[in-house]
């Protein structure tokens, strides 16, 4: 059986490097290294995004397809470089990601790692 699922966050992300190296990609901080045992999939693409409130955001059958497509890490706003004060978003906001789990990982222990939260986050998965 396939497994389907639709995960939601609040949450910002930034990428890392790693031994001074600067890799392609990161996907939330971890990368491939051979022979490891671990498979590290990007996750950082495709989420949408609402800023703001979202009543019964967090349900399944939440309709997000007005909502923009952004990918992570992603801010909020963009700011002049002055800014300062506390005059960035404060805020609520609402990313959104649907997604398969790939069926040859169906049996096995899945992570989903978020490097940074802005603050405080709650999350769901499937609801």
């Amino acid at each position: 059986m396939r497994s389907n699922c639709l995960f939601y966050l609040l949450v910002s992300c930034f990428q890392l490097t790693v031994s001074g190296q600067v890799p392609e990609y990161s996907a939330a901080g971890f990368f491939s290294v051979p022979e490891s045992g671990r498979e590290v999939l990007d996750f950082n693409i495709g989420w949408r995004f609402f800023k703001g409130g979202a009543s019964q955001a967090e349900r399944n059958d939440f309709d997000d397809s007005n909502w923009p497509i952004v990918n992570t890490p992603h801010g909020l706003e963009l700011i002049p470089t002055q800014a300062s004060g506390s005059s960035n978003y404060q805020g609520e906001a609402w990313y959104r990601k649907h997604f398969s789990v790939p069926r040859h990982l169906e049996q096995k222990r899945q992570i989903l790692y978020f490097e940074a939260v802005m603050g405080k986050c709650k999350v769901w998965l499937n609801g």
